[in-house]
């Protein structure tokens, strides 16, 4: 129901994206990145984000991969179209190798 009224009574279906633990193993397909506001992908079996899973996706001002126990490496490349990130959550994420370079230009974080 608060994803229904969050995406203006199902108008926009794609601003709130919410797949967890659903044994994930990739960044999903979405028809309209652009249009993605919100998007949750805790708990999935994603292990590497790469370069070729980087959306554009200017208007993302919330990423929660918190839970992410099998998330190795995520591309400096990902981040590329964020510019308005505001929360980004890599929280129970304890085999991260570490953040890309290109995270410093998220300056809203």
């Amino acid at each position: 129901m608060g994803l229904w009224i969050a995406s203006d009574l199902g108008k926009h279906k794609e601003r709130c994206i919410v797949q967890t633990d659903i044994g994930l193993s990739e960044i999903p397909k979405v028809k309209k990145w652009k249009d993605v506001r919100k998007m949750s992908l805790m708990g999935t079996s994603i292990e590497k984000i790469s370069e070729s899973s980087s959306p554009d996706c200017p208007e993302l001002t919330t990423l929660l991969l918190g839970c992410n126990e099998r998330l190795t490496t995520i591309s400096g490349d990902f981040f590329r179209s964020m510019l308005r990130l505001l929360v980004l959550d890599l929280s129970f994420c304890r085999y991260l190798n570490g953040l890309p370079e290109q995270i410093s230009r998220l300056s809203s974080l």
